[in-house]
């Protein structure tokens, strides 16, 4: 009987501490768990903030780039006026008149032989045909009177054309705008030019081009560049015609075939 009783006591004893370990267990693994919860909502709440700061470092780049391009643009345009202004009028109007600008291009040895191919309209400009695109040509009834859809080979051409003359003639002009500097403040340095006040008529001469600067008061101060002391702006003048015919007379070519 008390064997029997100890028996038991002792099953009991062992049971109990098999349950307290089972409960200690389960308490570990639930305070585990929760760990793993904080931890990893701990983890979320640093990656929600670390993605507002970066949205809000962002925004900051962004505000600082768009600030610099409107500061870059208003610097630009707060020069533009005082150089380029009155020169690009006086540039353009003189390009117009100047026998290099646009005319045809005579043989002068080194110059492609465009004998062989058709001419350039009357009252068309090289220069103008190759600042288009070649849609723009295609439906222009004077440059394709015949309506003529070129063939997969021969736009690839005509396009080829088009982007070489546009490149060289970007370059060209980069470099007579250099070279119209150049010569602008060789002159200025030597005194020679002519103000005029404003809305006074300006005095031109056939052949020369001309560049300038707004002076204050409004006046313009003009640069005669004459061609036997800046024969570089006149060489390269020619050179821009002369790529630009050369494109408009093949391209020409391809829609007259």
């Amino acid at each position: 009987m008390w064997r029997s009783a100890h028996a038991t006591l002792g099953w009991m004893l062992a049971a109990a501490m098999v349950f307290s370990l089972s409960l200690i267990c389960l308490l570990q693994w639930k305070s585990l768990k929760e760990r793993e919860h904080g931890v990893a909502a701990a983890l979320t709440r640093g990656l929600r903030e670390l993605d507002q700061r970066l949205d809000v470092s962002n925004s900051r780049w962004q505000s600082l780039f768009e600030s610099t391009r409107r500061e870059e643009r208003s610097r630009a345009e707060a020069v533009q006026p005082t150089v380029a202004q009155g020169t690009k009028d006086d540039i353009l109007e003189k390009d117009a008149e100047s026998p290099v600008a646009d005319e045809p291009v005579a043989d002068q040895g080194n110059s492609e032989d465009l004998s062989a191919l058709p001419p350039i309209p009357a009252g068309v400009s090289a220069r103008n045909v190759v600042s288009r695109d070649l849609m723009e040509i295609l439906s222009d009834p004077v440059l394709n009177p015949k309506g003529k859809k070129l063939t997969m080979v021969e736009a690839s051409r005509a396009q080829a054309e088009l982007v070489r003359a546009q490149s060289l003639t970007s370059i060209l002009e980069a470099e007579i705008r250099v070279e119209y500097n150049v010569g602008m403040e060789e002159l200025k340095a030597q005194g020679e030019f002519i103000e005029y006040a404003p809305g006074e008529k300006r005095q031109t001469f056939e052949g020369v081009v001309t560049t300038g600067e707004i002076i204050p008061g409004g006046g313009v101060r003009m640069f005669y560049l004459y061609p036997e002391r800046f024969p570089e702006i006149y060489e390269k003048k020619r050179t821009k015609a002369e790529v630009a015919e050369a494109a408009t007379r093949k391209i020409l070519a391809l829609l007259s075939e």
